[in-house]
């Protein structure tokens, strides 16, 4: 880092602001800030669309038409989720990422939490999602349900089937490598039907800001992908893009097991 060692020469100081465990904790702390900030200015507006709909709510749904009230609920119903995912990122963003809120976690909870967001009603990416008996690991349950939410989306959104559809399953063997079929990680499989991804591309799809294809007003950041992987390496893992059996793509990744289990 040339502007540290510029400023500070070589003294300890120097070499301390130059350490990679230094400029992780320093971020950390920045990420901290900015979730305090940006929950706190988020909140303001979140609570003025819930208080005003609660007030249409009761005073005034006899005014409205069945349409109305309908609508009416959709946006308490949005500001609720929003709220919830409020909530999660701030606490992503505050983690040290020492793995001091790693505990149990039932991937089939947090699958079936998942697949009622897109297969709700009103869902911006509408889609079937599967859980096929799932274990439970050893993680943080913030890290992992974003991590759940960003690798489904993904196959959701680059998707033209007649019913989009991601299936989430454990995988027992794996022809590629054996990193994770032993007993004490299982390998985790997050399949789509999508159009699937070029082999050229596969590694791509993890860099941050990178999108290979525009898909409208469904097109997020090119975060998604570059955080998941960041997510499962802080599980120990690793994360890769194969093709799929039918086509679409396999996002597989590998999570320790709780001490009781076994893969």
């Amino acid at each position: 880092e040339p502007c540290a060692s510029a400023i500070a020469g070589n003294s300890a100081d120097a070499r301390a602001r130059n350490h990679p465990t230094h400029v992780y904790a320093m971020s950390n702390n920045e990420l901290a800030e900015f979730a305090r900030t940006a929950s706190h200015d988020l909140r303001a507006p979140l609570r003025a669309i819930n208080g005003f709909a609660e007030i249409v709510c009761q005073d005034y749904a006899d005014a409205l038409d069945e349409t109305g009230n309908d609508y009416l609920q959709r946006i308490r119903t949005a500001a609720r989720r929003l709220s919830r995912t409020i909530d999660g990122v701030t606490d992503y963003l505050r983690l040290g990422g020492d793995g001091g809120s790693f505990r149990s976690v039932d991937l089939n909870g947090i699958v079936h939490d998942v697949a009622e967001v897109h297969q709700a009603d009103d869902a911006t990416v509408p889609g079937m999602v599967n859980a096929q008996n799932l274990p439970t690991v050893h993680g943080d349950p913030i890290q992992l349900k974003l991590l759940v939410q960003e690798l489904v989306a993904n196959g959701l959104v680059h998707n033209q089937s007649k019913i989009p559809a991601v299936t989430v399953f454990q995988k027992l063997t794996d022809a590629e490598t054996d990193r994770a079929v032993n007993d004490q990680r299982v390998l985790i499989v997050v399949s789509d039907n999508g159009c699937g991804i070029p082999a050229k591309d596969r590694e791509a799809v993890f860099s941050p800001f990178r999108k290979l294809v525009s898909v409208g007003h469904a097109s997020g950041l090119g975060l998604g992908l570059a955080m998941a992987k960041r997510i499962v390496q802080r599980h120990g893992g690793a994360l890769r893009c194969l093709r799929g059996d039918d086509g679409g793509c396999q996002f597989v990744f590998d999570l320790q097991v709780v001490p009781s289990q076994k893969a």
